[in-house]
């Protein structure tokens, strides 16, 4: 399995896979956030922290 540098197996290996396709950039972002803050929560926090 190819090498190049730090991270550089995950990328040899989605070659292997997925061939020039598996090149291209994807994002970092996770796809989904299911234990995210609801947004009502975040209002009153952002609210307290304006107000201190």
């Amino acid at each position: 399995m190819w090498r190049g540098h730090e991270g550089g197996g995950a990328l040899g290996e989605r070659f292997q896979i997925e061939g020039s396709a598996g090149m291209v950039d994807r994002p970092s972002r996770a796809k989904s956030s299911p234990r995210r803050t609801e947004a009502a929560v975040a209002d009153v926090i952002v609210a307290l922290r304006r107000s201190a």
